[in-house]
């Protein structure tokens, strides 16, 4: 197909508003107009940075501009003053020709300012150096922070190390990462000296992360080695190790962090980030940067891989800088000033659109750490004091259905905007974030894709909300929704562009001729770029989106190419022919889960063993995110006439809607059975065999509790038999999809269950071990101290907040009413004294333990003894009955050493995790789970465990009087309830 079938851009009808299409062509499928859920005050409108470039545009062209919907046709109609006007506006660092701004007409071939020149990373760190620039938030509770100059340095000195190692412009770079500040230094030292970055998150299989980068031929790999404790699967170190083995065309490893490579697998020199900093001279003014053609490439991203390995599409650095600065200053308003916390990882392009933010002075907040609960992303955004949130609906559902309220946890006052992306975000959820979150906060639904690093529709500050509404298409982009030819007047059609843009991408990495880019593209519908994704105009002129076109699926945000699932299903021998659709369900995190549909080899049945081997060979060569939620043995898959599997036919089916190709199949028979099939039907609710456990009450312990847990854990995540001591997250059960399990168990249960609970406990044993602890702790409780009194540690036995308003902590040889003690108190008491010394002493003399004098240690307390030498307990420091204190994550063996300061209380029933530390005088209340630091001076709570009360003083133990109204410091979430 030639470009002589290219949209002519001259055509009036092309540049008619949604609305005004919509009352010209006739329906929408929108119905009613949607409820106006959020609208901004005339003052933000008057001061948005989309109302000054309007204006400035008015000013300079002489035209009208008196509303968006005339701002966007002008920016449609006449795209190249508009795309030349907000250069000259938004004033990026540049030299060259503005004119002319686009050659060519056919958004294929055209290309953007080609006289210009510009460098990408001298675009995002100029400014005053003593800005705040980048905030990088660590799962342990560990931050650095970086202004912009010394941001500046670390980049400059990078980019010299690399031009040494043999970096050279036109080179490739690749990162296996996390979202951290220093794979932030490494990409902008990448497109500092003119290579190409590339990266890819650390939970990829090895296969996987060859498929992206092999044929890229990468010069240097940069790589995190060192293994956190919520990583699932093959260690970090023996993925960046087992991916350079297969790219013969390193020179270098550079490793991001202090971890090592496996004994004997280093191929090519090992560098350290921090090595290659001290050697290099920075300059904080910047190296001189050397400008670079406008189209010069800039990220490598990678296609879903629905035909085929995933493709590596190049993007130029001024298109996809010019199209963020757009949409980050006019769409998302953000300036000098804002903070920009964005919820996403190395491996999606929404880590690349948040680093350009940096252009428009914004201060970028990341995280590198695990989902340990509903209040994990909220909880940054408040310390942080992020004005911008970015998350994703499976999140939102997340909180939602663990009905948590972000409103009465923290204080969101800083925060203004919530952009959601990823996946479809329902209407309900609008409601949710107006009531739990803030009236006052726009949710602003945002989408487009890896395709164009950027967005075809997304927010904007000077327009109402409608609940279930995208506002506008982005300004510059002729965003249609192109109706099937047999049904012209639909209202839901393909996502379609029909004019040049800058970010469109280069093309494909080795596809000389642009045969492959034409197919992916623009085969479809000639002239048009084609997105694959379904869209509706709505009469409030905005859009709704309904899925996915083609067949990439979008499960819990994520894409996923299924010729890449059907790759590693190809070793399976038992499989003759397998299929992998999307199927919507509101109930799940993020609206959808995959259906993995399988024909075996003659007289093969597909039983437990056999669909647990699937899942776990698509998690170790894919990653968590390929394992199928379902999985259904069918006869036969649609085939069309030419013999082509119909994945299209299919996702109809199992989404029970009318299948559009049916003529073109040659066995339409078969759709019925895969419609009909029991494994589509959304789970029943758990049953366990013996019944929940009372609210409150003891669970059963010991092998009853294993294998009640193990029949939950077998229902929901639909494998079958899962071993007591098998790895969960091995089975393709990711942070998301652990969400329906936690539920369950907690409904078994009758206590919290965090998500943070995995990061320790991942097997039917280990979580077995954790209700066992709190279940026992409460039955203590329930049953009253009995004959195992401990009469030295009365403590915290009441729940908050009844005791956070009395008398928080004492011992009962520390008398507060002054009354005589009988001499066979103090006999008792002495000879209680000395049995807490003698076992102080077993730990320390035979365990090697660091147990410091005065500490008290309950009979029947856990003190790891897998890693003894990891325990370091302070002075006069009380460890309660039947608490546990770990110094190593028992799934997977880590040593994690356990910190406890002096006069501290480690309440009944009490779980201290690996790796955390507790400072001085701190109280640990009675079964609360402690998987973060403590500051020094506080009480913490609950399962998680957060702080309730600050700056207090406690005694030997943890001892102390009536708390003082006028001297503590209240949490939120206490100063909340009350």
């Amino acid at each position: 197909m030639t470009d002589a079938n290219v949209f002519q851009l001259t055509q009036p009808e092309t540049f008619a508003d949604p609305l005004t299409e919509i009352l010209r062509n006739g329906r929408s499928s929108g119905g009613r107009g949607e409820e106006v859920v959020y609208r901004p005050d005339d003052r933000a409108v008057a001061h948005s940075q989309l109302t000054a470039f309007r204006q400035w545009c008015e000013a300079r062209t002489g035209q009208n501009l008196p509303d968006h919907a005339a701002m966007d046709r002008f920016s449609v109609k006449e795209f190249r003053s508009f795309w030349r006007l907000f250069l000259e506006w938004c004033e990026l660092p540049r030299e060259g020709a503005v004119e002319p701004v686009c050659v060519g007409d056919a958004c294929k071939t055209a290309r953007f300012f080609p006289n210009l020149r510009l460098n990408y990373t001298e675009c995002l760190l100029a400014g005053s150096p003593d800005q705040p620039v980048l905030t990088a938030c660590h799962g342990g509770g560990s931050q650095k922070r970086f202004t912009r100059g010394a941001l500046r340095v670390a980049v400059a000195g990078l980019a010299s190390s690399l031009q040494r190692l043999g970096v050279r412009r036109g080179d490739h770079v690749a990162a296996i990462a996390r979202n951290n500040a220093e794979v932030v230094i490494a990409a902008l030292a990448t497109a500092a000296v003119g290579a190409t970055f590339a990266s890819c998150a650390p939970d990829m299989g090895v296969p996987a992360i060859l498929a992206r980068f092999a044929s890229l031929d990468p010069v240097v790999l940069f790589g995190c080695l060192g293994a956190k404790p919520w990583d699932s699967g093959a260690p970090v170190a023996e993925r960046v190790a087992g991916a350079a083995a297969g790219l013969p065309s390193l020179a270098a490893i550079v490793a991001l962090d202090n971890g090592s490579l496996p004994v004997g697998e280093r191929t090519v020199p090992l560098h350290r980030l921090a090595d290659l900093l001290c050697d290099a001279v920075g300059d904080e003014e910047g190296p001189g940067w050397l400008r670079y053609p406008f189209n010069q490439p800039l990220f490598t991203m990678f296609s879903s891989g629905t035909t085929g390995p995933p493709k590596c599409i190049q993007h130029g650095a001024g298109g996809t800088l010019l199209e963020h600065v757009k949409e980050h200053r006019l769409h998302c308003d953000l300036a000098p000033g804002d903070k920009l916390f964005f919820q996403t990882s190395c491996g999606w392009m929404m880590w690349n659109w948040q680093l350009s933010a940096l252009a428009s002075g914004v201060e970028l907040v990341l995280y590198d750490g695990p989902l340990e609960g509903p209040d994990t992303f909220w909880r940054i955004v408040a310390e942080e004091g992020a004005t911008v949130f970015g998350t994703n609906p499976g999140y939102l559902h997340f909180c939602e259905q663990r009905r948590f309220s972000p409103r009465r946890a923290f204080d969101l006052s800083a925060l203004r905007a919530v952009l959601s992306t990823g996946s479809i975000l329902y209407p309900r959820q609008y409601d949710w974030v107006r009531d739990e979150v803030n009236g006052a906060v726009s949710l602003q639904s945002i989408s487009g894709g890896t395709d164009i690093i950027g967005c075809f529709v997304l927010g904007n500050p000077n327009l109402p909300i409608h609940r279930g509404e995208i506002q506008c298409r982005s300004l510059g982009l002729d965003v249609r929704s192109l109706p099937p030819p047999d049904d012209p007047e639909a209202g839901i059609g393909e996502l379609v562009c029909a004019n040049p843009f800058p970010s469109r991408p280069l093309g494909f990495h080795g596809d000389a001729d642009g045969t492959r880019f034409h197919a992916a593209y623009f085969a479809q519908n000639p002239g048009f770029w084609t997105h694959g994704d379904l869209i509706e105009a709505t009469p409030q002129g905005g859009w709704r989106l309904h899925g996915r076109s083609d067949g990439v699926l979008n499960v819990r945000g994520i894409r996923i190419g299924t010729a890449e699932i059907y790759r590693i299903l190809d070793s399976i021998e038992e499989i003759r022919e397998a299929m992998a659709v999307e199927q919507q369900a509101e109930e799940e995190a993020g609206g959808s889960r995959m259906i993995l549909l399988v024909v075996l080899r003659e007289g093969l049945v597909l039983d437990d063993m056999l669909a647990k081997h699937i899942r776990s060979e698509l998690v170790r060569c894919g990653s968590p995110a390929f394992a199928p939620a379902r999985i259904a043995q069918v006869a036969a898959l649609p085939l069309t006439f030419s013999g082509k599997r119909s994945e299209a036919a299919a996702r109809d089916a199992v989404n029970g809607r009318p299948v559009r190709n049916r003529d073109a199949l040659q066995n339409p028979e078969c759709l019925k059975t895969i419609a009909n099939h029991p494994v589509l039907r959304a789970p029943p609710a758990i049953r366990a065999s013996h019944g929940p456990a009372p609210a409150g009450g003891v669970i059963p312990n010991g092998d009853r509790l294993r294998r009640e847990l193990q029949a939950i854990c077998e229902h929901v995540l639909g494998v079958s038999p899962i071993g007591w001591s098998e790895n969960l997250l091995g089975l393709g059960a990711d942070s998301l999809a652990l969400l329906n399990l936690l539920l369950e168990i907690e409904g078994y249960a009758g206590r919290p269950m965090p998500l943070s609970t995995f990061l320790s406990a991942q097997s039917v044993e280990a979580l077995a071990t954790v209700l066992s602890i709190g279940a026992e702790a409460m039955a203590a409780q329930q049953a009253g101290w009995g004959q195992d009194e401990e009469p030295v540690c009365r403590f915290l036995d009441e729940p908050f907040p009844r005791v956070e308003r009395a008398t928080i902590a004492t011992l009962s040889i520390v008398r507060s009413d002054n009354m005589p003690i009988p001499m066979i108190s103090l006999f008792r008491s002495k000879l209680a004294l000395l049995n807490y010394e003698l076992r102080r002493l077993y730990f320390v003399v035979v365990w090697k333990m660091d147990i410091k004098k005065g500490t008290r240690i309950s009979l029947s307390a856990k003190l790891d003894k897998v890693n003894p030498s990891g325990m370091h307990i302070g002075q006069n420091t009380a460890v309660a009955f039947r608490s546990a204190i770990l110094a190593h994550d028992f799934v997977n063996g880590r040593f994690r050493d356990v910190f406890i300061g002096d006069n501290c209380l480690i309440g009944a029933g009490s779980v201290i995790m690996p790796g955390v530390q507790i400072g001085d005088n701190c109280i640990v209340s009675p079964n609360s789970v402690v998987l973060q630091n403590v500051p020094a001076g506080s009480i913490v709570m609950g399962n998680p465990a957060k702080i309730v009360l600050k700056n207090i003083i406690t005694g030997p133990w943890g001892t102390r009087g009536p708390i003082q109204e006028s001297s503590r410091e209240k949490s939120p979430a206490i100063a909340g309830a009350e």
